[in-house]
């Protein structure tokens, strides 16, 4: 978990070094997971999953030469508590992955903005994340609205779902949906 941390500061760090003529913003969320569908693993059936947590990020963006859209590049990791219900017994756990996002942000009516992009995060918990599997990392869509209330403050609401890869195992520790609210502090923009 140390690791952790020293990476996450040493990025702010040299992102702040980094930040000309785009910017850098501090992001934190309150996320929501969850699976709908039944999911089945070996011969039992995973009925009700459920993640409470949140998650941190430093994103660098920078201004395109198109009028109103920036590119959006981000690191973070993210810690939640599991809860699953089988047939025959409840699963839970705390499970912490790291994050890689990237993206592009639309500015309209001056004071929205919409982000879509592409989410980078690993299958398993961090602590498990070096082991002999194939599909390690899970790569998913977000989709955020941002209301800007002054330059330094942002308002946020997101989505995220699974592109690769959709396999039941994976979707007990990684949930399927993903709702998030936080804010956003914008050192320079």
């Amino acid at each position: 978990m140390n690791k952790i941390i020293t990476l996450f500061f040493l990025t702010i760090f040299s992102l702040t070094v980094k930040a000309q003529n785009g910017g850098i913003a501090l992001q934190f969320n309150a996320e929501y997971g969850f699976d709908n569908s039944s999911l089945h693993v070996n011969e039992y059936s995973v009925n009700t999953i459920s993640a409470y947590g949140f998650s941190g990020l430093v994103n660098y963006f920078k201004p395109l030469s198109i009028k109103h859209l920036a590119i959006n590049i981000g690191v973070g990791v993210r810690a939640y508590q599991l809860n699953a219900k089988t047939t025959l017994a409840e699963l839970s756990g705390t499970v912490v992955q790291p994050i890689v996002i990237t993206g592009l942000n639309y500015n309209w009516l001056n004071k929205h903005q919409t982000q879509i992009g592409l989410k980078v995060t690993s299958n398993e918990d961090l602590s498990d994340f070096i082991n002999e599997m194939t599909d390690l990392l899970r790569y998913n869509y977000t989709v955020f609205y941002q209301y800007h209330f002054n330059e330094k403050i942002t308002w946020m609401i997101g989505y995220e779902g699974i592109i690769y890869p959709n396999e039941d195992l994976y979707r007990i520790e990684n949930p399927g949906h993903l709702l998030s609210c936080g804010i956003q502090y914008n050192f320079w923009k």
